[in-house]
């Protein structure tokens, strides 16, 4: 079935399921997935884990997609 894809579908528990996660030597970790409340926005989420003394941070980046990343279905 062309609805079956993983990533562009939402999970029973209305979410979606990680594209690619990314993480790197400081720490720092990126999430890349699409958005469950509009698939049409690719999502990147990332956040570090704090070093004594300092703060988290975390910042999104949305940008808007016609076509799945990973099956090719259109989304909008």
């Amino acid at each position: 079935m062309e609805n079956e894809c993983y990533y562009c579908n939402i999970t029973p528990y209305k979410q979606t399921i990680n594209i690619g996660q990314q993480k790197f030597n400081d720490g720092t970790t990126s999430n890349i997935k699409l958005n469950p409340y509009d698939t049409s926005l690719l999502t990147v989420d990332t956040w570090n884990v704090p070093i004594k003394g300092s703060e988290a941070n975390m910042y999104t980046i949305t940008v808007k997609v016609n076509y799945c990343p990973m099956c090719g279905r259109k989304l909008i």
